[in-house]
């Protein structure tokens, strides 16, 4: 039970039924509610708890959230990018880094990323598509989002295997909508501007890597492991 959250001020922090998560630091409020595991919740924002909680601590102390990761992105491409899975075999479309417009990736289909920086209009993954990427423990491809974001699917490396296994992502989103994690993530999540919901994932996975936005909240049966990764774009 490592996993950490950073959370800025102007929202609040919402950890639902049954999260598991390490260390909060917030500098917004933080609502619990029943059954939350942490080690410590680190707010001078107030903390309400709610049934049968167990937190190791907690702090009114100012907390020291970290400098959101940032780079200087400009969204210029106007090439739209669709993969349509067809009924017999995945579609696959290798895309090179650069400036696109809306990128969909629909079921069963793969959108294969090199080393860089990709900025994207939008992204829509839905449930079984892909993206693939080049290292499965360095976050090698560097996805940045302007607009709407849709994430329902996985990221992993290329492998024959039926059941590949996560592979890292640095997913930068700049909009001011709520960005929804819907299924299980690897990475970086980077949100400076927006709330940040990772969706409960009701024991079939669960989220590893390092989340900043401007206000979180995890749904029920949640559980966020720890795992900063290396990022060699």
């Amino acid at each position: 039970m490592n996993g950490v959250l950073y959370s800025g001020s102007g929202g609040q922090t919402v950890l639902q039924n049954g999260v598991v998560v390490g260390n909060v630091f917030s500098a917004s409020p933080v609502l619990l509610q029943d059954r939350v595991h942490s080690s410590l919740i680190d707010s001078n924002a107030g903390v309400t708890l709610g049934n049968s909680d167990v937190i190791g601590a907690t702090s009114t102390a100012a907390p020291a959230l970290p400098a959101f990761p940032s780079d200087p992105i400009t969204f210029t491409g106007t090439q739209n990018i669709t993969v349509n899975a067809a009924p017999e075999l995945p579609d696959v479309i290798a895309l090179a880094p650069g400036q696109y417009g809306a990128v969909i990736v629909y079921s069963r289909g793969q959108l294969i990323l090199s080393a860089g920086n990709y900025e994207f209009l939008s992204l829509d993954l839905e449930p079984q598509g892909q993206l693939v990427v080049p290292s499965s423990t360095t976050e090698t491809a560097r996805v940045f989002v302007q607009g709407n974001v849709i994430y329902r699917g996985t990221t992993n490396v290329a492998t024959t295997s039926s059941s590949p296994p996560p592979a890292p992502l640095f997913l930068v989103y700049t909009g001011t909508a709520t960005l929804n994690i819907q299924s299980p993530f690897t990475g970086t999540v980077v949100a400076p501007n927006a709330p940040l919901a990772l969706a409960s994932l009701n024991n079939q996975g669960v989220y590893t890597g390092e989340f900043f936005a401007q206000q979180i909240t995890l749904f029920p049966n949640t559980t966020l492991n720890s795992n900063p990764f290396t990022c060699q774009p």
